[in-house]
């Protein structure tokens, strides 16, 4: 994505839903409004700073990590070196590294910056719909519009082996 601004973002998130299905009215006003977009370099510490300002005074807050793997780690540092990382989670799309040796180099990257109960590996298709069914619930169901604000996930219980 190129450098947007909100409008231009919140522009694009109109044109899809509309191209995609039907737009209601009253539900994308509620959620244009918490439409935000913070461009950056990874590599770059004022990128997280700008971030810090984006994200105001969440407690709690969600990092959806759509970006290759190699970048996994300069983000979850970025994120942690700015100090939102406390109480926070982290999702990242797989594909998660190539083979084990890979998959256990990535999870030694992110442990420095997140622990493991934060983290959660999903895959993009499965996890597109997870996102769309959170954003559908949060926004239909008043309950959900609570001054909390929060979405509670818990990560799967590991698989062991028989």
């Amino acid at each position: 994505m190129p450098d947007w601004t909100v409008q231009q973002l919140r522009a694009r998130a109109r044109e899809s839903i509309t191209a995609h299905g039907e737009l209601d009215q009253d539900a994308f006003s509620k959620l244009s409004a918490r439409l935000s977009y913070v461009a950056g370099d990874y590599e770059v510490p004022a990128t997280f700073d700008k971030l810090v300002r984006a994200i105001g005074s969440a407690k709690q807050p969600l990092f959806y990590l759509a970006v290759p793997p190699k970048l996994f780690g300069a983000v979850a540092s970025g994120i942690a070196k700015a100090g939102i990382a406390e109480r926070a989670r982290l999702i990242v799309e797989k594909p998660f590294g190539r083979d084990l040796a890979s998959a256990k180099a990535l999870n030694a990257v992110l442990h420095k910056s997140f622990p493991e109960p934060a983290v959660y590996r999903i895959d993009h298709f499965l996890g597109k719909e997870a996102v769309q069914n959170v954003l559908y619930f949060r926004f239909s169901h008043r309950a959900c519009l609570a001054p909390s604000r929060r979405v509670l996930l818990r990560p799967a219980s590991p698989r062991r082996a028989a």
